[in-house]
């Protein structure tokens, strides 16, 4: 059989990137028809769209594929294909290297986003044919919008320009794991799947079909979607507890809070979507929520790309940061103004022009006020009190204007009365239904909040301060410090045999060897002795009983080893022996950003007494 490489040559990678531009000219194509089958309504029409998105959808496919097969035949003229893999690599771990950068992530995301489009057009065939044409012109758009983006700033086609390499660099030893095969393709799956429940609540807003006829028919994706969301988080949380040395499942990593975010969002709208089906309750609620869940996904992985915020697992900076804060500002601008316009059939209230056009200007009068206003009002050069005093009032003017003088004004005369069924009872099944969404968007605006926070403190002082670990750990040690927490550490103490694990009575105090603290508490037992993949080595760490003097320090160069770890102080008891933990390592031997204070410590080992060792090699 003759090979792709003979049939192209030298211009097979030009043939793979002239694949991603016939797939953005055929969307395009594809979205102009959809347009116009929704204007028209011609079922021919629509036909048409229909062939173009499954000739969007062939071309992504083949795109894909070609990446693939450089992988396989070791094509290092292209940049990405050299940069992953090398000729030592397994073959699985070559097909694992499509998604382990970020080109080729980019594309495997839009594989993805190809497939589910397929898949979402051959199940509508003449089902939903009003919403079906804005279904497929929204998908389209996302396409659009990931061509673009690969063509002018993260093509994996393009070729080194010194030419082809004798080897490649090959894949990042930390993601040669197994979990990377499962991992990534499933968050990815889940990710993707918010897409066709969004495409749905935006046709429903075109057409202004917002009863529970949308929602039958997202139903399954988004169930779908949510249920990859679940298992990639957790896929996730394994292979960090497993690779990374946590002490946890969770470190409270920005990336980590990001892929978190939009499985909160879809737990609250398969809750509230049930409300709106059996009473008609929540329309503004629900369309907020899809389109919550998609912006948090494309969020998401602005946040992992555009490296503003620090994360072991972020791509190196690069310009396609600028490109989704673009997209995430359309995304915005556009639901903002499609929810405005359709306030009346959100609200059951007589539709009319002069209540659309009220909504829509009220609305953005508050959005512009509230925003780039405030922002810019921030920025003067006043004192801190008067800025904030200046801004409180401005927004309060400005919510006055737009809701009782433009709003009022606008509709005079207009019957406004709302006939839509409420919330009989607070303990009715509706309101505790309610009450799980407030509850999950609670824990979603902190999280947001908490990992954004940096950005906005660096806004505001002109300083980074990083919501993390340590703050969490300081919690938990405060907690712990109280009457209850010593009493019971006291009568775990006492109980040898009641337990397995015990608490530590005093937290150990990390030092560095000039003496100065490296944050409180983190502990000595929290550092994980694994040493650096490049130079060999080995790492102890000796204990005995915690005190609150016990001091940490490197006792080898963290060039050869990443952390080896000494530890003594008074014994508070018979000693215990502790196993060694891998870690992703560092420069320092405690460290309060990745370290966690150990709340209990094994039973002895047999034969052990006062200090216990244990060592690790590598």
């Amino acid at each position: 059989m003759t090979s792709l490489l003979h049939i192209f040559g030298d211009t097979f990678p030009a043939f793979g990137g002239s694949l991603l531009l016939g797939a953005m000219v055929v969307a395009s194509y594809t979205f102009a028809v959809a347009l116009a089958a929704g204007a028209n309504g011609r079922p021919r029409t629509l036909q048409a769209a229909r062939f173009g998105a499954y000739g969007t959808v062939a071309m992504i496919g083949t795109a894909v594929v070609c990446l693939a097969y450089a992988f396989v035949t070791h094509d290092f003229r292209i940049r990405y294909v050299s940069h992953y893999s090398d000729r030592s690599m397994p073959l699985h771990y070559l097909f694992t290297a499509l998604w382990g950068g970020q080109d080729g992530s980019l594309l495997w995301w839009l594989f993805l986003l190809s497939a589910y489009i397929g898949v979402c057009v051959r199940w509508l065939g003449k089902r939903y044919l009003e919403l079906q044409p804005y279904v497929i012109a929204t998908l389209m758009a996302i396409v659009l919008f990931f061509c673009i983006l690969m063509a002018f700033a993260a093509n994996p086609f393009a070729t080194n320009l010194a030419g082809a390499r004798a080897d490649g660099d090959g894949l990042n030893p930390a993601l040669q794991n197994y979990w990377m095969v499962i991992h990534p393709p499933c968050l990815y799956t889940g990710f993707v799947g918010c897409s066709v429940p969004f495409a749905f609540g935006v046709a429903a807003l075109v057409t202004g079909r917002l009863d529970h006829e949308w929602i039958v028919a997202s139903r399954k994706w988004t169930l779908f979607a949510w249920m990859f969301l679940g298992i990639g988080n957790t896929l996730g949380m394994l292979w960090a507890y497993e690779s990374l040395g946590w002490g946890g499942y969770w470190g409270w990593d920005p990336v980590e809070n990001a892929a978190c975010m939009p499985f909160l969002v879809a737990s609250a709208y398969v809750h509230s979507v049930m409300i709106q089906e059996r009473r008609g309750l929540l329309k503004v609620w629900n369309v907020f929520l899809v389109g919550l869940m998609f912006f948090l996904t494309i969020f998401g992985t602005f946040l992992t790309r555009s490296g503003m915020i620090a994360s072991v697992h972020a791509f190196a900076q690069s310009s396609i940061g600028n490109y989704f804060a673009v997209f995430l500002c359309v995304i915005v601008t556009f639901l903002a103004t499609l929810v405005l316009w359709r306030w009346p059939e959100l609200r059951d209230l007589p539709p009319s022009a002069r209540l659309r056009w009220a909504a829509v200007t009220s609305g953005w009068l508050v959005i512009l006020v509230c925003g780039p206003g405030l922002v810019s009002l921030w920025h003067l050069s006043l004192p801190m009190t008067l800025r904030v005093t200046l801004i409180a009032a401005v927004a309060g003017a400005g919510v006055f204007v737009a809701l009782e003088v433009v709003f009022r004004r606008m509709t005079a005369g207009l019957d406004l009365t709302v006939r839509r069924p409420r919330i009989e009872s607070i303990v009715s099944r509706e309101f505790t239904f309610l009450l799980n969404n407030w509850a999950l968007c609670s824990l979603l605006f902190f999280i947001l909040v908490a990992t954004t926070f940096p950005l906005i403190s660096e806004a505001i002082t002109g300083e980074k301060v990083t919501v993390g670990p340590a703050c969490c750990s300081s919690c938990s040690w405060a907690s712990a410090r109280t009457s209850a927490g010593r009493r019971r550490a006291r009568t775990a103490f006492a109980r040898p045999s009641a337990r397995r694990w015990q608490p530590w009575a005093s937290p150990p105090r990390c030092t560095s060897r000039s003496g100065e603290p490296w944050g409180s508490p983190p502990s000595c037992g929290a550092i994980r002795s694994t040493p650096a993949r490049s130079a060999p080595c080995s790492a102890s760490s000796t204990r005995s009983a915690p005190s609150s003097e016990s001091r940490c320090a490197c006792s080898t160069p963290p060039s050869s080893c990443r952390s080896s770890v000494s530890c003594s102080g008074p014994a508070r008891g018979p000693a215990r022996a502790r196993r060694p933990r891998p870690s992703s390592g560092g420069s320092a031997a405690c460290r309060g950003s990745s370290t966690r204070w150990p709340r209990w410590r094994p039973r002895r080992a047999a034969g052990t007494a006062g200090t216990s060792a244990t060592s690790a090699s590598c």
